[in-house]
């Protein structure tokens, strides 16, 4: 304080005393003097019906910061919003840390001398003057009278629109952009307590006919996951949106195949996952990388440092995104740096009011490598698809808020897919108020339904610069207590098991290619890994206790399958593959497996889960291929590995036995001259199998495995099911389209583009085909038989078939396999 002032206070330890000065004076003169001399003009209202004072501040060149209330709103322009145009810096909540971010970004233009001057020439150009109001005044009468008595405008209108003359345009409607998130995991169909993919499929397609039929477009985003489910059992549906992509209906937006949370993973990892939703997006919608732009970041959890390289990392196939999709929320602070959190207050802030003004433009993020956030709107999430009046009201006032041709402003609503279907958990009602506003939005001259793909390649304005923190959206913030960054669930202890579950896959698969596994089979890992991630650490938000969900657990569970797939994969990678077999836990899962590898093939049998062919891989000359086992396909909510699934019976594997598909065996290892058969023994007392024997014989000689089985006096026949999917890898990826059933009198298979697979009977034993007792797996084909013999044999093989040549090879197999008990030469190593 300068002496005399008439303020009676010390300045405070370390202060500056003559930085600041207080006159208690009306003095016109000496208001002037303030004016011209100061750079800055601060204005943080509360409410401001006119603003006078920073117009004068203008005509110095003095630069206000201000809040955005009342007449500063209306004449001060912020300059970081719009460089092109902006007057002044503003600030929106009635917080101090909201009024020093505005006076920081005017500070760092004051270190820019001549941008500064610039802006301080612009400021005193500026014209508040009566002139252009008068004139619009006049073309408003003017406008009345004609709209009264239907005569022509007087000439004095006429000449508002001349040179010299000129007038504010008319406000222009507002741009409103409807995104849906369609996420599932590679589910099926048949579950007791959650609807199947085809319920919620028929959902997706009924609303996307409701906006082809009122012509309002839309913008999607898929999970991978979800379009491989969809590709396997309704590709008609990828067709249609492709079709309405063509047409421009319909815009995609990028993202990860299978929806992880990306603060949880490396950056590589992340990587993959948007490669492998770039691939899928090509193959099946048709969309070359280049169009994807936006990308819709996994239940919006945000961290700049962390996420932002890699999603404009150059080397991705469209060079790198440019923009994110982000709730509007997170356009706020929440430090608290200055005690304070404008975060909470937005968050506070009556749901029913319309989104603030600065909420409703995109943004380049600070330190963000280029990117932009397109804020989507917290609140529009809630009045769509509107549930009452009051959400109709909300939407009207919306439709109100105030734009101007140039402008950059847009509302974007953004939520699951699932929701306005009224599919899952969201009640059938939706759809119908979905298509009631889709109705009512066809009809709002101030509302302008846009492709957000094309709006933002159409700006013309440079956006302003926002610093964004990390955050995701309201409810899975404070709610659902994950917090900001998601650590509440992340690293929730309940959690940590799983976490390393993912891990320790992570890690086998990456060694594996590191030491030149074979790379069809490392690819399946990878992707396996990949979509072992999906949702990741997402908790049961309808418990109390929010623990860990039941389905992220079991997902994650069944990553560790990668382990088996890798271990293939290394070995096919070896030069010299001799004939092996050993009970060991492949899988990490904490039971034995026996294992069985030869020159060809790669089989893993469950002995404490029905003695079931839960995986056979086999290297042929394209490379190679999982044929028996689909480990990336749902499991509901069971989390141990290999266990016979159920509900929906949607992993059966090989060699599942009807009435025994849980029963435990026992195991036995004998080798003979380039064969090794192992035996497998029913010791479950209580099953009608007990006492079952199956021998599963492997050679060197043929890309084949023979089993034989012997019943208990007991049983009255048996039905086995196996389950083929001739290169899974493929068929995940590409879905059913290649995929055909093949067979004849004494085999069954099904072939996949290089890859056949089959299942061969002998013809002189009582054994026949019968129809499956339950729906297709996830991508499978089920092959079923039914034999009425005390003993018989089947032969799964690869490659090309015929009649003759499964008769030829059943038989020789069932030679060698007698030859060898004849000889009893046995060597038991198990």
């Amino acid at each position: 304080m300068r002496p005399g002032t008439g303020a009676n206070c010390s300045p405070p330890p370390g202060a500056t005393p003559e930085s600041v000065s207080y006159h208690p004076t009306s003095s016109e003169s000496l208001a002037r003097q303030v004016y011209a001399g100061s750079d800055f003009f601060l204005a943080p209202s509360v409410f401001e019906p006119c603003g006078l004072t920073p117009l004068i501040a203008l005509k110095y060149g003095t630069i206000p910061v201000v809040r955005r209330t009342g007449g500063l709103a209306d004449t001060v322009t912020d300059y970081v919003e719009d460089p092109a145009e902006g007057l002044g810096f503003v600030f929106v909540q009635r917080r101090v840390a909201s009024m020093l971010s505005a006076v920081d970004n005017a500070l760092a233009v004051y270190s820019r001398v001549p941008e500064m001057n610039c802006l301080q020439r612009r400021a005193m150009k500026a014209d508040f003057s009566w002139r252009v109001p008068a004139r619009e005044y006049l073309a408003m009468y003017e406008e009345a009278l004609h709209s009264r008595s239907n005569v022509e405008v007087r000439r004095s209108i006429e000449q508002i629109g001349q040179p010299g003359h000129p007038s504010r345009p008319c406000p222009a409607p507002l741009p409103l952009a409807l995104v849906h998130h369609a996420n599932q995991f590679l589910i099926t169909d048949g579950y007791k307590d959650r609807e199947g993919l085809t319920s919620l499929v028929r959902g997706y397609s009924a609303l996307l006919r409701m906006h082809e039929k009122y012509r309002v477009p839309l913008n999607l985003h898929f999970s991978g996951t979800l379009i491989e489910a969809i590709a396997w059992q309704h590709p008609w549906f990828l067709a249609e949106v492709r079709r309405l992509c063509d047409v421009g209906l319909v815009s995609l937006t990028g993202g990860t195949y299978s929806e992880n949370i990306l603060t949880a993973f490396d950056r590589e990892y992340n990587r993959r996952q948007l490669l492998e939703l770039f691939w899928l997006y090509r193959h099946h919608l048709g969309c070359a990388p280049g169009d994807l732009e936006i990308c819709w970041v996994p239940e919006r959890v945000w961290d700049t440092d962390r996420l932002a390289k890699v999603l404009t990392d150059p080397r991705l196939p469209n060079g790198g995104y440019r923009y994110v999709l982000l709730d509007d929320r997170l356009l706020y602070p929440s430090d608290g740096a200055h005690g304070v959190s404008d975060r909470l207050e937005f968050d506070g802030a009556d749901p029913a009011s319309p989104p603030p003004s600065d909420a409703l433009r995109p943004y380049r993020i600070k330190g963000g490598k280029g990117l932009q956030v397109v804020p989507m709107s917290t609140r529009l999430r809630y009045w769509i698809p509107p549930a009452d009046k009051s959400h109709w009201r909300s939407l009207a006032r919306a439709a109100e808020l105030p734009t101007a041709p140039g402008d950059d402003s847009i509302l974007v609503y953004a939520d699951d897919m699932e929701r306005s279907a009224g599919v899952g958990p969201w009640h059938p009602s939706a759809l119908g108020r979905y298509e009631e506003f889709l109705r009512w939005l066809a009809t709002q001259p101030k509302l302008l339904p846009v492709n957000l793909s094309s709006w933002l390649r159409q700006r013309r304005r440079s956006p302003g610069v926002r610093v964004v923190e990390r955050g995701t959206f309201v409810e899975l913030a404070n709610d659902w207590h994950a917090g900001e960054d998601y650590s509440g669930w992340s690293k929730d202890e309940a959690w940590a098991p799983y976490q390393e579950y993912l891990a320790r896959a992570r890690r086998v698969v990456a060694d594996a290619e590191q030491a030149g596994a074979e790379p069809r089979l490392t690819a399946l890992a990878w992707k396996h890994v990949l979509a072992s991630g999906y949702e990741t650490a997402w908790h049961d938000t309808d418990h109390p206790d929010r623990l860990p969900a039941a389905w992220a657990k079991a997902v994650a569970s069944h990553g560790r399958a990668a382990r088996v797939l890798a271990a293939a994969a290394v070995w096919f990678g070896r030069q010299a593959r001799r004939l092996e077999a050993e009970m060991v836990d492949i899988d990490d899962d904490g039971a034995e497996e026996l294992v069985m590898r030869s020159e060809h093939l790669f089989a893993v049998l469950a002995p404490e889960h029905g003695g079931r062919l839960v995986y056979l891989a086999y290297r042929g000359p394209n490379g190679g291929v999982l044929v028996i086992g689909n480990p990336t396909d749902d499991w509901n909510r069971q989390e141990e590995l290999n266990t016979y699934m159920d509900v929906p019976a949607n992993h059966p594997g090989g060699l599942a036995d009807g009435g025994g598909v849980h029963d435990r065996y026992e195991v036995s290892i004998h080798w003979g001259d380039g064969i090794i058969v192992s035996e497998l023994r029913n010791v479950q007392e209580d099953s009608p199998l007990f006492g079952l024997c199956k021998r599963a014989v492997l050679d060197d000689a043929v890309p084949s495995l023979l089993v034989a089985y012997d019943l208990p006096p007991g049983a009255d026949g048996i039905t086995v099911h196996t389950c083929l999917s001739p290169d899974y890898y493929r068929l995940l990826r590409h879905g059913v389209a290649e995929l055909q059933r093949t067979g004849g009198t004494s085999w069954q298979g099904a072939s996949n583009r290089a890859t056949q697979v089959w299942v061969a009977l002998a013809d002189d034993e009582d054994s026949a085909w019968c129809d499956p007792e339950a729906p297709e797996p996830g991508h499978g084909v089920l092959i079923s038989l039914r034999a009425q013999a005390r003993s018989f044999h089947l032969l799964i093989g690869l490659g090309e078939i015929n009649e003759e040549v499964a008769q030829e090879t059943v038989k020789s197999a069932r030679e060698r396999l007698a030859a060898l008990a004849a000889r009893e030469l046995t060597g038991d190593r198990a």
